[in-house]
């Protein structure tokens, strides 16, 4: 599953809808989602990870994507934001 087609604005909808709906097939594509985000965070984060530094960025990841499918934010800040929120719950310095 990629998340590179970000820019199209049918896919954007899409996932909003996915996300945000609540029939079981959105609920199934809803967990796919959120599974790999876990993963990649996870796989990115390393074995010796805090689990609650996995949890809150995944809150983050989530609510940033939402962000931006709602126009708030746009997708091409996330990895900048997320890589910022990461610093931040590490204790380093920005």
């Amino acid at each position: 599953m990629g998340f590179g087609t970000a820019d199209s604005p049918g896919v954007v909808d899409a996932c909003t809808t996915a996300l945000l709906g609540d029939g079981p097939d959105v609920k199934q594509v809803r967990a796919r989602i959120g599974g790999e985000i876990y993963r990649r965070l996870d796989a990115a984060l390393g074995p010796d990870a805090d689990p609650s530094v996995l949890r809150i960025l995944q809150i983050t990841y989530t609510g940033a994507i939402l962000s931006a499918g709602m126009g708030h934010l746009r997708f091409a800040d996330v990895p900048d934001l997320l890589a910022e929120a990461a610093t931040l719950l590490s204790g380093e310095k920005p």
